[in-house]
């Protein structure tokens, strides 16, 4: 990674970084419903504690890097 911000052209990192934000936005928009009926299981103070946490997002992008 640190090679490749100090070694290509700065167009091609911040267009990798731009790809990667709009791959995984879009994802965050497609497991909208399933991470609503995630939070609703949990016990109220989980819920409270979690609100605004994306955990099926934050799953499927630690399984992938």
């Amino acid at each position: 990674m640190l090679y490749e911000n100090l070694a290509e052209e700065p167009y091609h990192v911040v267009k990798v970084i731009a790809l990667f934000l709009r791959e995984w936005t879009q994802r965050q928009k497609e497991l909208t419903a399933d991470e609503q009926f995630l939070h609703q299981g949990r016990e109220p103070h989980l819920r409270h504690v979690l609100q605004g946490k994306r955990l099926l997002l934050f799953k499927e992008m630690l399984r992938e890097l």
